[in-house]
């Protein structure tokens, strides 16, 4: 019987060491305090180095079909190489990303944009800091002349970046990178 319950608070301490949650990364207060002078400016730019698109039954017949690039798997795509960037300046967006995914609704004829492209002012912009994930979270949608697309992104202080984008035509895709951040230009 002792072992029973030796064996029973064993297990239930396990199960509260195992459900703890994950410690978020501690930045010093200069750290926050020059990222978020960065990212307050509006000059940066997010530059994808990882594609994941959702593993759909198309996407696994072009990866067995040997199609996706060296280092690649349906559902973690290397852009190295690729012209992979959203960027922020001021109030205007600009993006300039491939897609890998499926479409829902049919693009234009002899169409040479198959990636996600879109340049202008974005509408209902919202740039918030969360204390408790110590990150930014930015969000907004724009639309070039076909699509609409819902943007999202999570970019933390060590200049990684995790960037959502929900389309009107497309499955949804997930892009991670890094941030670069422009100088300000004060002659302008």
């Amino acid at each position: 019987m002792k072992k029973i319950e030796c064996y029973s608070i064993l297990c239930i301490l396990l199960a509260f060491t195992a459900c703890r949650t994950a410690k978020t990364n501690d930045y010093t207060e200069a750290q926050l305090t020059e990222f978020k002078d960065q990212i307050e400016n509006r000059r940066f730019i997010i530059d994808a180095r990882w594609a994941n698109p959702l593993s759909t039954r198309s996407i696994n017949a072009i990866a067995n079909a040997g199609l996706l690039a060296p280092g690649s798997t349906t559902n973690r795509i290397d852009l190295i190489g690729t012209q992979s960037t959203l960027e922020i300046e001021g109030d205007s967006v600009s993006a300039n990303l491939p897609y890998y995914g499926e479409r829902q609704i049919a693009g234009a004829y002899n169409n040479a944009d198959v990636g996600i492209k879109f340049n202008g002012l974005p509408n209902d912009f919202k740039l918030d800091f969360n204390t408790k994930r110590q990150a930014y979270e930015m969000q907004f949608s724009i639309k070039n002349k076909t699509e609409v697309f819902d943007v999202n992104a999570t970019l933390f202080p060590n200049n990684k970046v995790a960037l959502y984008i929900n389309s009107s035509q497309r499955l949804t895709i997930q892009y991670q990178g890094n941030l670069l951040f422009s100088e300000s230009d004060d002659s302008k």
